[in-house]
């Protein structure tokens, strides 16, 4: 084998070349922890002429924390490359709340670092690959958990996370490391079967190695399958989507329910990730039982998620931002002949005016018993609500427009005719 057939036979070189050929013109930062992994990668980089600004998260955690920002500005000089520092305190948390907490701000602090159309490098390989689809199998995953880490993820600004290094094993890293005479830091953590990722790592993998050698790379084809069939429900959630909304807030029940459960399911599934909204196995039982089965006793059942609040109408369902639901304070208006404009919540909003002089009134949300007297006739808001379609997620909170002194003038929608002849009242309500 000549020498050039040795070097591109390198899978660390050979990923890294094809990383160049895509992204080499793009800004690279490199997510440097200062272990093995991300030494290799710096490594292979600089190597074929690109330099990424390195960033370094110093989480405060490990008691030799400061070493390693030392090791990470001494390696920034060897290769000559930038490096950052992002220091950053964590709340404290019990062990596994504290490791999602760190990843997600080590992440956020990452970010912003990234430039426009820039590129985030993480270096995980093929055996974090494996134990990620092992962690997530043992915790219930469905297609879309077992799909794993993907090498490649896009996200605002033009800006992606890309991760070259993902089909190379552990023992090709280690190798390349070794041959380079690289310098790293072990985390002590890693050895501790604490976490249930190190468990997994000590006792699992040596096990399911012994079974089969080419287990990793057995196990990264298995993520690879699954996220090409994620992708493809996602592709068909999507235009059964396009069928079933009638605005961004609803859908048609009917037509929902005409699709088998797990259609359906991956249908609102679509939306609610489209919303960054993620649902709990037992959330989605509620919403089979109550929403498309609508087995429930309640005329119109609610699910509050992290953002957004699932509502049933009479043909509709509606996904609800959570400040839509929040009752308004009272305003009170000093109306004159030119209109007033007033945002009542985010899906109504009035003009009002009075035909001469000034009129102060307050507007307070629906309270009950709300009425109005009209030619000899009592007329009810609530009445009025019903017959006009109104949802009923929106009458709780619609107003009701009183004069100063306590007298109710009327409420937005009503019939001109009703309204105290002094004041005119016009209602924008979106498409919900």
């Amino acid at each position: 084998m000549n020498e050039y057939t040795s070097k591109t036979a390198c899978p660390i070189e050979q990923a890294v070349l094809l990383f160049k050929s895509v992204y080499g013109h793009h800004p690279i930062v490199l997510a440097f922890s200062g272990g093995m992994d991300s030494t290799v990668l710096l490594d292979a980089l600089v190597k074929q002429g690109l330099t990424p600004k390195m960033v370094h998260v110093h989480h405060g955690l490990q008691a030799v924390a400061d070493d390693w920002v030392l090791h990470a500005q001494q390696q920034a000089v060897h290769y000559g490359v930038e490096c950052h520092i992002e220091r950053i305190e964590l709340a404290d948390k019990p062990r596994r709340g504290m490791e999602d907490l760190a990843r997600s701000a080590r992440y956020r602090a990452l970010w912003q670092q990234v430039p426009n159309q820039g590129v985030l490098l993480t270096a995980h390989h093929q055996r974090d690959q494996a134990e990620t689809l092992l962690l997530r199998l043992l915790r219930g995953a469905g297609v879309k958990g077992l799909g794993g880490i993907h090498a490649e993820q896009s996200f605002d600004h033009q800006r992606c996370l890309y991760r070259p290094l993902l089909p190379v094993s552990y023992e090709a890293m280690l190798d390349y490391a070794q041959r380079n005479q690289l310098s790293w830091v072990e985390d002590p953590t890693n050895q501790q079967a604490v976490a249930l990722r190190n468990q997994i790592r000590h006792g699992l993998l040596p096990i399911m190695r012994e079974l089969q050698p080419a287990f990793e790379q057995k196990i990264t084809q298995t993520a690879l399958h699954c996220q090409e069939a994620d992708a493809l429900l996602m592709e068909m959630a999507a235009e059964d989507w396009q069928k079933l909304h009638l605005s961004e807030q609803s859908w048609s029940l009917s037509l929902w329910q005409s699709l088998s459960w797990p259609r359906a399911r991956q249908a609102l599934a679509y939306r609610l990730t489209m919303l960054g909204e993620s649902v709990t196995v037992a959330q989605w039982q509620q919403v089979k039982q109550q929403f498309y089965q609508r087995v429930s006793s309640q005329t119109h059942p609610e699910l509050c998620l992290s953002q957004h609040k699932l509502v049933l109408g009479d043909d509709k369902g509606y996904c609800l931002p959570l400040s839509w639901l929040v009752a308004p304070a009272e305003q009170v208006l000093n109306l004159t002949p030119q209109a007033r404009q007033l945002v009542w919540v985010p899906w109504l909003s009035l003009a009002l005016s009075i035909k001469q002089g000034n009129l102060t009134v307050k507007i307070k949300p629906r309270q009950g018993g709300e009425k109005v007297s009209v030619d000899g006739k009592m007329r009810s808001l609530k009445s009025w609500l019903q017959k006009a379609h109104v949802p009923h997620w929106q009458m709780a909170l619609w107003p009701v427009v009183y004069h100063e002194q306590g007298q109710l003038l009327g409420w937005p929608g009503m019939p001109s005719h009703w309204w105290h002849e002094s004041i005119e009242c016009q209602v924008i309500v979106p498409s919900c």
